[in-house]
């Protein structure tokens, strides 16, 4: 298991350093290249750790409350280097903060 575990974690990183990547090249992300790296670990992190923590804080993790939790938590890490109008930033928090992601995704 552990195994496989290594084999997700870094396939997970690959494809979020390269969204970074594009982002950094259309300019909707600043940052230099190792704030990227650093960037891509916090995502990491938070992604593999979310639910732990949230599961010793004795809260439920078996909805999608603590992977908004996460995004929340990941957005708000990497405000400073976010460069998109001020709209598009708003419809991104608040998609986050009402827990409707997903079902926004198709709608721009």
């Amino acid at each position: 298991m552990a195994k496989g575990f290594k084999l997700q974690l870094l396939s997970q990183e690959k494809c979020v350093e390269k969204l970074l990547k594009v982002f950094i090249k259309n300019g909707s992300f600043k940052a230099t290249e190792s704030q990227a790296i650093q960037v891509v670990e916090l995502i990491g992190l938070v992604f593999t750790q979310s639910a732990n923590y949230y599961a010793l804080k004795g809260q439920n993790i078996h909805d999608e409350t603590h992977l908004y939790k996460g995004l929340a938590t990941i957005l708000f890490a990497v405000l400073p280097y976010i460069n998109l109008p001020a709209g598009e930033l708003h419809h991104l928090q608040d998609a986050i903060a009402t827990h409707s992601l997903v079902s926004r995704l198709g709608e721009s």
